[in-house]
């Protein structure tokens, strides 16, 4: 269906995408599988006047397409769990009342702190990968003009390591529903290995020790002289690398 959506209101849509799912299960032995429910505003715009839709509305009795939207994942996650596997979702389908024990949410709009805090009030689990500090597409070095920026801004190295910030961990706490962080890398429009390798040394190494540090206990100086050991390692193995002690040794690649 135009822009980024399946067309709800055909049957044929969940059978397709149930046979999908069904292989994905068969290839992927991890019992979860991610069915993704972001940005569907963008493509459910085009769902006004399809007399498809229109009629599914009537039969469901859907009040809009936001519960077109939700009747549609409601849908995808029965073909999920009828396969014996957890689903996945960005954290649009907080409100979209799935079982709490069989669905996990990656929290990615950095903006909308409130979609983490209905997720664990509900008692979701979460996976935290808000866009700002964690997409690893986005530009990392003042300097550097290639890249996604959020309102002109940039992500240094500092933000990804002190990632969850105060804001943040007011909210999560020692929530156990925290199953820990994870950065995302968008290659669209990456072109290249190194460029690849570029965006994501030491990046990883620095989402490590977010994950893995207090926040009490972290010291970005220190990491920083920890890094040189890394970047000693990168030149060895061959792997192209952003260097934040030296930007200039390693420019921005294609």
């Amino acid at each position: 269906f135009a822009n980024f959506t399946f067309n709800p209101g055909k049957k044929e849509t969940y059978s397709y995408l149930t046979a999908i799912l069904r292989e994905t299960a068969g290839l992927f032995p991890s019992k979860m599988i991610h069915l993704g429910g972001d940005e569907v505003a963008l493509g459910s715009k085009g769902w006004k006047n399809n007399p498809d839709i229109e009629k599914l509305m009537l039969e469901e009795n859907l009040a809009d397409a936001k519960a077109v939207e939700f009747y549609f994942i409601h849908k995808m996650t029965d073909s999920a769990l009828s396969i014996y596997n957890k689903v996945m979702l960005w954290d649009e389908a907080v409100d979209a009342s799935l079982p709490v024990d069989s669905t996990i949410i990656f929290w990615w709009r950095h903006d909308l702190t409130v979609q983490l805090t209905k997720a664990l009030q509900k008692g979701y689990d979460v996976v935290l990968c808000p866009r700002v500090p964690l997409y690893f597409d986005f530009v990392q070095d003042s300097t550097h003009r290639l890249g996604r920026k959020w309102n002109g801004d940039f992500h240094s190295l500092a933000r990804v390591y002190h990632f969850p910030d105060r804001q943040i961990d007011s909210i999560i706490g020692n929530n156990p529903h925290v199953l820990g962080l994870q950065a995302n890398l968008w290659t669209e429009d990456v072109k290249s290995l190194p460029r690849l390798e570029f965006l994501l040394f030491p990046r990883i190494a620095e989402l490590s020790e977010a994950a893995w540090t207090k926040s009490s206990d972290k010291n970005y100086p220190q990491f920083l002289n920890r890094v040189k050991r890394h970047l000693v390692y990168y030149q060895k193995e061959g792997i192209f690398y952003y260097n934040p002690l030296d930007p200039g040794k390693t420019p921005e690649i294609l």
